[in-house]
């Protein structure tokens, strides 16, 4: 594929214990250059991207914690709605997926959209729901906790907001990871989904505008032990930085993004509510690369401490 592809590293990465988590920022309206697939390699990580042309602000932590299995590859879904992907065997009641990915061209929209879910022990299926002309390579993980509760379901979404019963769940140390794909071409305000901080035995996800009817899948991430700060955080008029207080220690940390949504009706930019996050000090900074002076962005950030 074209473009530009990063490697960076020189330390020993523990593939089959260590998961890659990045979030990005980016003002660019082109798919080649907004979106950015990442793989961890065995001595860092390699980030790339189907064109060149604005900077992508790209934040990662790498995660090996003792127990937890990855499994990974990177796999192309040119001109194809549905791929099922055959994995080693992983028990679906602690294990999740996250993929991300990078198309050769393009102005982002449905079509640049790629939902993940594990189908049963051996499959992982990644979906689009239109597909283009561009090529599109999808980076995966599954990752597998033994001693997490996982909840999953995939869902229709055609509203501007959706809640859930699932099972009860301690809220404080339960992490959210979703996908979405749109069934037809809109604007940012359709086509960006955020994640709702969960409640006890609720889950609910929000957009700004019903455009089209999105396929969703999430899976809410119960931890045995450790905490999870989370939110919503409103972008003001022009923002491009904030920095939101946390307690408790950052040595076994990661922050990560799990959605936002955008007000914009005249494009679909992702760039006024995606964002990175960092952790700096006692806090996790929010840094966006499209300040916007009209249409408006939130986003949902996470921070999780994986020991207390």
């Amino acid at each position: 594929m074209p473009g530009e592809s990063q490697l960076a590293g020189g330390s020993p990465v523990d593939l089959a214990h260590s998961v890659l988590f990045f979030t990005t920022a980016s003002s660019d309206p082109g798919a080649d250059n907004v979106l950015v697939e990442g793989e961890l390699t065995a001595t860092g990580y390699r980030f790339t991207r189907g064109g060149v042309g604005s900077t992508v602000r790209v934040e990662l932590g790498i995660v090996t914690w003792d127990g937890w299995t990855v499994e990974r590859g990177v796999v192309p879904t040119n001109g194809m709605t549905d791929v099922d992907v055959t994995i080693p065997a992983v028990d679906l009641a602690h294990s999740f997926p996250l993929i991300s990915y990078s198309v050769s061209g393009g102005v982002y929209g449905a079509a640049d959209q790629v939902g993940a879910e594990l189908l049963d022990a051996t499959r992982l299926h990644l979906r689009r729901r239109t597909v283009n002309a561009a090529d599109l390579n999808v980076a995966w993980q599954v990752v597998t906790i033994p001693d997490a509760t996982i909840v999953h379901d995939a869902m229709p979404f055609s509203g501007l907001m959706s809640s859930q019963g699932i099972s009860p769940i301690d809220a404080t140390r339960t992490f959210l990871v979703h996908t979405s794909t749109l069934d037809t071409a809109a604007n940012a305000a359709s086509l960006l989904i955020e994640s709702l901080e969960p409640s006890g035995g609720t889950i609910g996800f929000a957009r700004e505008a019903s455009v089209g009817t999105a396929d969703l899948s999430y899976y809410a991430v119960e931890l045995a032990q450790g905490h999870v700060d989370k939110g919503e955080y409103a972008w003001s008029a022009n923002e491009s930085d904030h920095d939101i207080s946390v307690p408790g220690p950052q040595s076994a940390a990661f922050a990560f993004m799990q959605g936002g949504r955008s007000t914009s009706t005249v494009d679909a930019i992702p760039g006024r509510a995606w964002s990175t996050m960092t952790l700096v000090g006692d806090k996790v900074r929010l840094h966006r690369e499209l300040a916007a002076a009209t249409a408006s962005g939130t986003v949902y950030w996470q921070r999780i401490e994986l020991q207390r």
